[in-house]
């Protein structure tokens, strides 16, 4: 069973959690069961590998220079190369969360 101070030294969990209880309920879906399961797949693509969103941005061009898009690729590389548990979790949670929008849309 875990405490409220697993909670606070690892939030992930908490989110994790209410994660799983807004997929699992039987209620119809809504924004806000839909809103924490997507925030808790976007926290584990932003803490799997930190400033890994704003890596792909600059990696991809949409921010920085043509030097920094360069670097942002080739950091992209070398950790793809030298982290593939880290790999699969990111690939893993992004195709939940975008799974998870496409899936849902509400106006």
């Amino acid at each position: 069973m875990l405490r409220n101070a697993d909670f606070i030294s690892h939030p992930q969990i908490l989110l994790d959690r209410i994660r799983v209880l807004a997929l699992n309920t039987p209620l119809t879906p809504n924004p806000l069961l839909i809103s924490c399961a997507a925030l808790a797949n976007h926290a584990h693509l932003q803490f799997t590998r930190l400033g890994f969103i704003e890596l792909v941005k600059t990696a991809a061009g949409k921010s920085g220079s043509s030097e920094s898009k360069s670097a942002a690729q080739q950091g992209l590389l070398t950790w793809i190369n030298s982290n593939f548990a880290g790999v699969r979790r990111i690939t893993a949670y992004s195709g939940m969360l975008s799974n998870l929008l496409v899936r849902h849309t509400f106006e």
